[in-house]
């Protein structure tokens, strides 16, 4: 590229009907007892769930921090990550 070529936005947007129906179920759901009430196998560890959290929020906030104006494109609904996505931007 060439030095004129700089990028000074970002523009966020996807090619299908919605923009983010949610979060994907099944990347937390494998590898889980089949009766999830019971948590034997894996039990929940707080400081494990603070540091997944915080990974999600860094990745979203890192929108909100660029320095580069980011705008997002919204066709249809945006939910769950895809709010967070929203509002970061």
């Amino acid at each position: 590229t060439q030095a004129n070529d700089e990028v000074h936005v970002i523009v966020i947007e996807v090619g299908g009907r919605g923009f983010c129906g949610g979060y994907d179920p099944t990347l937390s759901a494998k590898g889980k007892d089949a009766q999830p009430a019971r948590q034997q196998s894996h039990p929940w560890d707080p400081t494990v769930d603070y540091a997944c959290m915080q990974t999600n929020a860094d990745g979203f906030m890192s929108l909100w921090r660029c320095t580069k104006s980011t705008i997002v494109k919204v066709n249809d609904h945006a939910v769950a990550g895809g709010s967070d996505i929203v509002l970061c931007c």
